[in-house]
């Protein structure tokens, strides 16, 4: 029912009717055209991100005026900063995570919407709406995947592993030589497969439900990016290793059985 007395199913429902709302207009979008920025460097941000945050926030809002509210596109943080959850029921949001993958015709994109309670993510929902695929968890449950519940495998080699990565908007030559040389170290240890996906929280998903073995990304866009992920791969026992409330250059890893090396 709750958990700190908020009534965690009804904040479930509520968070996948806005993703699929969203989602819907997100799809709308695409076909009928839209306007593209850069936020800085390569990073881009759309007209359909900033509407969308506010959709699933108006939304929020009318149903938990008392509760706070973090999103990609309207949080004010500092790189390098730490996001701070106050005791406050919290969402976090990712009104629309893969936007170059959007921009540029790809399906991998996702409303992300977490929530957490007293500093600690309780609820996450990911909504891929090209794909039609609705994740959720919630904390000391399962997690689904269009009502069904998903699960990993039980591969721990990595002879036979499938790795996905991202490399995130900076080009910092630290950075670059960085994120290269883990994927030439995975390579040269024998992998089977690296991919390189666009959305964090569709990559947590994908390992979450044993499409992927394992998702690594050095420098993602900050914590919504992957609060709703986390919580999912962690109902399934996978691990999220990483500072990822953190914003700027940071490093995460998921997946417990295959465990990186320090």
């Amino acid at each position: 029912m709750s958990a700190e007395n908020v009534d965690i199913d009804f904040c479930c429902q509520r968070a996948m009717e806005l993703a699929r709302e969203v989602g819907a207009y997100i799809v709308y979008k695409r076909a009928c055209g839209f306007d593209i920025s850069v936020k800085e460097g390569v990073d881009l941000v759309t007209e359909v991100d900033k509407y969308s945050e506010n959709v699933i926030m108006t939304g929020l809002r009318e149903s938990f005026p008392t509760h706070e509210f973090i999103g990609e596109e309207s949080a004010k943080l500092v790189p390098g900063s730490e996001l701070e959850l106050g005791a406050p029921p919290t969402w976090i949001i990712d009104p629309l995570d893969g936007t170059t993958n959007y921009v540029t015709g790809q399906n991998d994109v996702v409303v992300s919407i977490a929530l957490a309670v007293r500093g600690s993510v309780v609820l996450g929902v990911v909504y891929n709406p090209f794909l039609k695929e609705m994740y959720h968890a919630i904390k000391g449950q399962s997690a689904y995947c269009n009502g069904a519940r998903i699960a990993v495998g039980n591969n721990t080699q990595l002879a036979q592993a499938v790795v996905m990565s991202n490399i995130g908007a900076s080009r910092d030559p630290h950075f670059a030589t960085q994120a290269t040389d883990r994927v030439k170290r995975l390579l040269l240890a024998g992998v089977r497969g690296v991919r390189c996906g666009g959305s964090a929280a569709m990559n947590m998903c994908y390992v979450a439900s044993n499409r992927l073995s394992a998702f690594f990304e050095i420098g993602f866009g900050g914590p919504w990016d992957v609060a709703a992920g986390k919580i999912i791969v962690e109902q399934v026992n996978e691990i999220c290793m990483g500072p990822w409330m953190r914003t700027g250059v940071r490093t995460i890893w998921v997946s417990d059985r295959l465990k990186p090396r320090r």
